[in-house]
């Protein structure tokens, strides 16, 4: 059973990104992959964040988010500005584009967790979260 788990969690996460694509396609926000989800969201939750911020927000490299982030430029989703304390820092935010589908991107994420979730209690949530939580933190 042990030697089970981390096969569990891929085929959860691809199954999950398979869900996504489908739901992205069927709402026809084109060009936006599942590992884009994580830099909208934070991105809809504050008006403005550098490279290095959302970086860490979203546990990644500082370069796997720049690559993440000129696609979404270049989709027009997202878009650069120069900080307005430091000239030097470049700023990430939503285009007007971007806050457009961001009400569909909100859908498919709940249809994500409730497809995901469905028939667990909360206490099971909970539990569930708690061990995950854990075998992530094993690995840090």
């Amino acid at each position: 059973m042990a030697n089970n788990i981390i096969s569990l969690i891929s085929q959860i996460r691809s199954k999950a990104n398979k869900l996504i694509i489908n739901e992205l396609e069927k709402a026809g926000i084109d060009g936006v992959v599942p590992s884009h989800g994580s830099i909208l969201h934070v991105l809809a939750m504050q008006e403005s964040c550098s490279m290095q911020e959302l970086a860490k927000k979203i546990n990644r490299t500082k370069p796997t988010v720049t690559v993440l982030v000129k696609k979404l430029v270049a989709i027009g989703l997202v878009e650069k500005i120069t900080s307005p304390v430091d000239a030097r820092i470049n700023l990430i935010r939503l285009s007007a584009k971007g806050n457009n589908i961001m009400p569909k991107i909100k859908i498919i994420s709940k249809t994500l967790i409730n497809t995901t979730l469905k028939g667990f209690s909360e206490k099971e949530i909970q539990e569930v979260s708690s061990y995950l939580a854990r075998l992530a933190d094993n690995l840090s």
